[in-house]
């Protein structure tokens, strides 16, 4: 079997399924290394992908994260909006907007 660079996404669903099926790290590194060049790589995505129990351990503190982002979102927005209307400029609305949106972003990613 040859070799090839570590495609990233297909690795991380090997390893999820790997572990819902009960095998240990040393396991899946051991047969992605096979599979693939970069052991360092493949050490380090095993690393960081997240596992069921903490993922559920960290449930909480993400909602109450995610619920606070949201209000701040939603209130700079608010802001957004005030400040168009006293200026008067729709171009000052689009440039603020890249805030709210921004924060957004970071909500998306924290809640994947």
């Amino acid at each position: 079997m040859t070799k090839k660079s570590l495609d990233r996404k297909a690795a991380k669903q090997f390893i999820v399924s790997n572990r819902d099926n009960g095998k240990t790290d040393q396991e899946i590194y051991h047969e992605l290394t096979e599979q693939y060049f970069d052991k360092k790589s493949v050490a380090l995505l095993i690393n960081e992908t997240i596992t069921k129990e903490n993922k559920n351990k960290y449930r909480v503190y993400n909602n109450i994260l995610i619920g606070i982002l949201i209000l701040l979102a939603l209130y700079k927005l608010l802001v957004v909006f005030y400040l168009t209307k006293e200026s008067g400029e729709l171009w000052v609305l689009l440039f603020a907007l890249f805030i709210p949106l921004l924060s957004f972003y970071v909500i998306y990613e924290i809640w994947n």
